[in-house]
């Protein structure tokens, strides 16, 4: 089967997750057709860096309206290719349920042996139906992934988009703080990594470069059990990012 984690393979794995709200305000403005967009070409550019790298880019996406649900991959595994198909939307807002399916991943036994730092990268354009439980399923999130050493260190790469309306104190919640660089290069140290897009022309555009950004951090950030580099996110897809600067 196409996408599973290979049996002794020497390849090692970066795994990233997407959460997809679906619900039924993303129907306003064109914002759902955006985000199927940006996904076609998330999945592009998780393929083609997988080949690149020769790393196994295992992808793994969750929508949720009134409930979540796999759309690529599950629990056990993620998958390295994906046709995608739109997302419709339906229903309410369950960011914690869909937030609880990712948490479930969290182990060596899922992320495989050599794994890189997993990535979550969340899109929602609202507050959650149920935001006490969505701050509880961030917190078990942080703490899913505990170091050998017994320091405290957040291992998750955890990345927020919020579409026009989106609750900003809840995506800080979520988010892992690093650096974010910017369009004209600047650089925003320590901060949270969300990304507000008001203008929903941009979105497919920063979901690809978060995509990019995101990938090239795990790789330069080492695996779960290690790794001292801090996160650097851009939304601003960059085709030269990810060159001989990037270990192999």
């Amino acid at each position: 089967m196409p996408g599973l984690i290979e049996s002794g393979t020497t390849r090692p794995q970066v795994n990233i997750s997407f959460l997809l709200d679906s619900s039924v305000s993303m129907r306003k403005g064109g914002r759902m057709g955006q985000l199927n967009a940006g996904m076609e070409e998330a999945v592009r550019v998780c393929e083609e860096t997988g080949r690149k790298k020769e790393v196994q880019v295992l992808m793994r996406v969750v929508a949720f309206g009134d409930h979540a649900r796999w759309i690529a991959g599950n629990q056990e595994r993620g998958v390295e290719h994906i046709d995608w198909v739109p997302l419709k939307t339906k229903g309410g807002t369950n960011t914690a349920e869909a937030i609880d399916l990712i948490s479930g991943t969290m182990s060596r036994k899922y992320l495989g042996e050599r794994n890189y730092r997993p990535i979550v990268v969340l899109c929602t354009d609202g507050g959650s139906n149920q935001p006490d439980r969505t701050v509880e399923a961030s917190e078990k999130l942080k703490n899913s992934l505990k170091s050998r050493s017994g320091i405290e260190k957040d291992k998750v790469i955890r990345i927020a988009v919020g579409v026009h309306g989106a609750k900003r104190a809840e995506l800080e919640n979520f988010a892992s703080v690093g650096t974010i660089v910017l369009e004209d290069g600047s650089r925003e140290e320590n901060v949270p990594l969300v990304f507000e897009v008001e203008d929903i022309s941009r979105l497919k555009g920063v979901i690809k470069g978060l995509t990019l950004s995101s990938i090239h951090s795990s790789l330069t950030a080492g695996g779960t059990g290690g790794g001292e580099n801090g996160i650097v996110i851009s939304p601003v897809y960059d085709p030269d990012v990810g060159g001989e600067d990037w270990e192999d």
